[in-house]
């Protein structure tokens, strides 16, 4: 049992990171899922450079366990060490899971050894990780976290909106009222307001139509309206271009959206 937890498993999850990494440099890899390709996409350096220090760990890991096989060191350092590594690819794991609508398998192969070895090399200190395991994905699932999933995927309106925003209620009305089909998004989902923010917008409501690959953005409820008005005269002009921006906001137009929840409206809701 000491050999295959000290020696044995670090060894096998040694040769997994180096594998993984060879593959990599060779333009391949172990995972071929979406799920990988979008946990590459969340980390802000260079995958192989997670795999090097991965490497590094496993070879500390190991010679940390020749030390306690050979009686040389105590085996509570190994466990210390192990459980870094366990609380450090937990946080990794528990963002990708709230991030990404695929897990990547290679990741969560690196989190089932770890575990596995410190199921292995001892079951007390496992069960006292457990509560350390559930504490990050306990606090990741309290926090707005972008999902990376678009959300204007097929033509049509997507109109950037609040309940409680009366800009919003009238241009709302003014949809019903005309018949025009649009799809509500809130802007209290941290995914709606990053992008009314990579724009460089501050209120809404926001329309966006999208029409192939043309998407038009309209901010303010007086410039949207009029951009259906004018849509629907007659020899209206039809603009190509991919993303064309047909208005900017202005101070009385809309309500201006920050960092809270809450729109900050001048216009009272009737």
């Amino acid at each position: 049992m000491r050999f295959l937890s000290y020696i044995f498993l670090p060894f096998l999850f040694l040769s997994y990171l180096v594998v993984d990494t060879y593959l990599k440099l060779n333009h391949s890899a172990l995972c071929h899922s979406k799920g990988c390709e979008l946990a590459g996409s969340l980390i802000k350096i260079d995958s192989l450079v997670l795999n090097y220090v991965g490497i590094a760990s496993a070879v500390l890991l190991l010679f940390l366990g020749i030390l306690i096989f050979k009686n040389l060191i105590s085996k509570r350092i190994f466990l210390v060490y192990l459980l870094a590594c366990i609380l450090f690819e937990t946080i990794m794991i528990g963002y990708q899971f709230f991030a990404s609508p695929v897990m990547c398998k290679f990741c969560l192969g690196v989190y089932s050894f770890l575990l596995v070895m410190m199921l292995i090399s001892s079951r007390k200190y496992f069960l006292y990780i457990l509560p350390l395991i559930i504490a990050p994905f306990a606090a990741l699932s309290f926090i707005a976290i972008p999902k990376h999933v678009p959300f204007v995927t097929a033509n049509g309106n997507y109109l950037i909106q609040s309940p409680t925003c009366p800009h919003c209620k009238l241009v709302k009305d003014y949809l019903h009222q005309k018949k025009i089909p649009f799809i509500k998004l809130n802007s209290s989902d941290i995914e709606d307001r990053d992008f009314i923010r990579f724009l460089g917008f501050k209120t809404i409501p926001l329309l966006i139509v999208k029409k192939g690959s043309s998407v038009k953005v309209v901010n303010g409820d007086e410039d949207i309206v009029e951009y259906f008005e004018d849509k629907n005269r007659p020899n209206s002009t039809t603009i190509s271009t991919p993303v064309d921006i047909l208005s900017s906001p202005k101070s009385d137009d809309g309500c201006e959206i920050d960092l809270s929840l809450k729109p900050n409206c001048k216009k009272e809701s009737k």
